[in-house]
Formats: C-alpha cells, sequence, structure tokens
C-alpha cells in the first residue's frame, strides 16, 4: 500500500479576492480566484479608472481558520 502525504501548506495556492474603487465611488469585488488571474483582473480594471481598495485571502483559501469559514 502507497503513503498518502498531504501538501505542504506553505506551497498550496492561496485563493484571493480585491475590491476595487473607481474616482466616482463605485465599488466591486472580485469573484475567489488564483493570484495570477486576479493580477490579470486587477490590470483590467486599472485601465478604466479604478484602483485597488482591499486585497485579501477568501473565506474560502486554506489559511483562513475553519471559524471564519
Amino acid at each position: 500500500m502507497a503513503a498518502i502525504t498531504a501538501t505542504p501548506k506553505s506551497v498550496r495556492p492561496h485563493v484571493v479576492m480585491a475590491e476595487m474603487e473607481h474616482e466616482d465611488g463605485y465599488r466591486l469585488w472580485s469573484s475567489p480566484m488564483s493570484r495570477l488571474e486576479l493580477d490579470s483582473w486587477i490590470f483590467s480594471y486599472r485601465k478604466v479608472g479604478y484602483e485597488v481598495s482591499d486585497y485579501d485571502c477568501s473565506s474560502t483559501c486554506w489559511c483562513v481558520p475553519d471559524y471564519l469559514k
């Protein structure tokens, strides 16, 4: 029988989200995604006048304690 090992937390990808704010005050959140996907999403919104107002791990990320999920 083969041994089963878990992926160490240090190499698991984080699931992140960002809140963007437009100069007129409108805000929107991204969906949960990888950091690479989020960087692309942020770039697309910055081209039309948005700036990042918040950036954090999603509640579905492995690093968030169970009592917060």
